[in-house]
């Protein structure tokens, strides 16, 4: 880097879709290498571990409070939604 920073200037992301994210993880998901098997191994115990934890939030009772909040059972249907 030169001497006093890198001075290009800054690029807002306002207004702009996340379209190329979407195609990279759509990529990621798709590759069939070993590199993407192990990607997709991961992503699935990661699934796998925040469904429990949902699970666990959903059923834990404490004395004096109603539970959690309604939208947390809707997670359940939003999860599998990522993925492919």
């Amino acid at each position: 880097m030169a001497r006093g920073g890198d001075r290009r200037p800054i690029t807002r992301s306002e207004g702009h879709e996340l379209r190329f994210a979407s195609l990279l993880a759509q990529a990621m998901c798709a590759d069939t290498s070993e590199a993407g098997a192990r990607f997709n191994s991961e992503r699935d115990s990661l699934f796998q571990r925040w469904e429990r934890l949902l699970h666990v939030l959903a059923d834990f009772k404490v004395r004096g409070w109603g539970g959690p909040p309604s939208s947390l059972d809707r997670i359940n249907d939003w999860l599998p939604s990522f993925l492919p």
